[in-house]
């Protein structure tokens, strides 16, 4: 007995050490199962929106690039310095409408000589037929002999041939005259001026003079999947595909389109192919070279699920979101998602119309938590 007294009072001070200790680990024990029962049962604060049912299109988005429905690089088709300029840098000009006068003296001079050589061929036809015609009467007579007239005759003949290629170089000398005048071969806008008042071009020179575009209507050129191309077959089998544009702000550019090329190869390097569709670009929203956001209408669901993207997660075990029941509770859902519409996403199983899906605050629930709705 003394020896445990003695024991107790030289070891009283660790005793104690263990006592406490002992004390604050079921002090905090217990407070670490209050606070975790009082996370459990406060209510989260969230915003939950229906999943709601409706008819949807399915687009196909690609990245797409502008370009003028045609292009024209105008050329002079004869040489001779340029003595008048009729447009303005960037104008709109109609098919016919005067650009460029080329010097058309050298070419009237032309012309000129080429008319005074018809005359004067014609009149030795003129010669020739009452020569042929004389020769007949007298061959008729027995006065010449049948060699004779021909002789006149095939002289009449070349003389024909001669008037033939003499109105040949009229209409050749005022077809010239006439490439003195450049007109404007289509409706467009006209793009930078190449070359002076006063410089002298060639026919046919390498150098443009000016460069017309076709702004409307236009085209867009996009790249797709090959994956997508029995869709889209059977889509244009069915009638016109409608395509719309937006620009980098996703605003929508000039009125709705429609695709009217395939291409008849896919790249074997990327595996896409190649569409185009064409927009009437009657405010000139569309400019050649811009990129742009391409949504074509792929195909229509009927009564689909629908629910906004933000309210899914991303898990281990794949996409999920919280549906708040009738008891005010967060209920973990997994579920399978189709395309993308807009900021909304097509859930394919995991969900029904009507349910409550969590939308903001999802990120602080878990299975089971008590949840308070609040407004945005």
């Amino acid at each position: 007995m003394n020896k445990i007294l003695m024991f107790c009072k030289k070891h009283k001070f660790w005793l104690a050490v263990v006592i406490v200790a002992a004390l604050v680990a079921g002090w905090g024990l217990t407070q670490f199962n209050a606070s975790k029962n009082q996370q459990a049962n406060q209510a989260v604060p969230v915003t939950a929106e229906k999943a709601h049912q409706e008819n949807v299109t399915v687009d196909l988005t690609a990245v797409g690039k502008v370009y003028p429905y045609t292009t024209v690089s105008v050329r002079s088709q004869v040489e001779g310095p340029i003595v008048k300029i009729d447009f303005q840098r960037g104008q709109d000009v109609k098919a016919g409408d005067v650009l460029f006068s080329i010097d058309p003296r050298p070419f009237e001079v032309a012309l000129k000589q080429a008319q005074a050589n018809l005359q004067r061929e014609q009149a030795l036809l003129t010669d020739a037929e009452a020569d042929a015609q004389r020769s007949k009467t007298l061959l008729e007579k027995h006065y010449v002999s049948e060699e004779n007239y021909s002789q006149v005759y095939s002289a009449m003949l070349a003389q024909e041939a001669g008037v033939h290629a003499a109105e040949a170089d009229v209409e050749n000398a005022q077809l010239q005259l006439d490439y003195c005048t450049i007109r404007s071969p289509i409706d467009g806008r006209t793009g930078d001026i190449l070359v002076n008042l006063g410089n002298l071009v060639k026919a046919n020179d390498t150098q443009p003079l000016v460069i017309i575009n076709q702004l409307s209507p236009i085209f867009v050129s996009f790249d797709v999947p090959e994956k997508f191309l029995p869709g889209i077959n059977k889509r244009l089998a069915e009638g016109k595909v409608p395509v719309t544009v937006k620009d980098v702000n996703n605003e929508v550019l000039s009125e709705q389109g429609n695709l009217f090329f395939v291409d008849n190869t896919i790249d074997p390097l990327t595996g896409t192919i190649e569409l185009k569709a064409n927009f009437a670009n009657e405010k000139d929203e569309l400019w050649p070279g811009q990129f742009v956001n391409v949504e074509l209408g792929l195909y229509n669901v009927d009564k689909a699920i629908v629910i906004p993207t933000r309210a899914i997660q991303h898990g281990q075990k794949g996409s999920y979101v919280f549906v708040v029941n009738a008891a005010d509770v967060a209920e973990y859902r997994t579920i399978e998602t189709g395309e993308a519409i807009g900021n909304n996403t097509i859930i394919t199983k995991g969900l029904d119309a009507d349910e409550l899906v969590v939308v903001n605050g999802q990120f602080r629930l878990i299975d089971g938590m008590a949840v308070k709705m609040t407004a945005e």
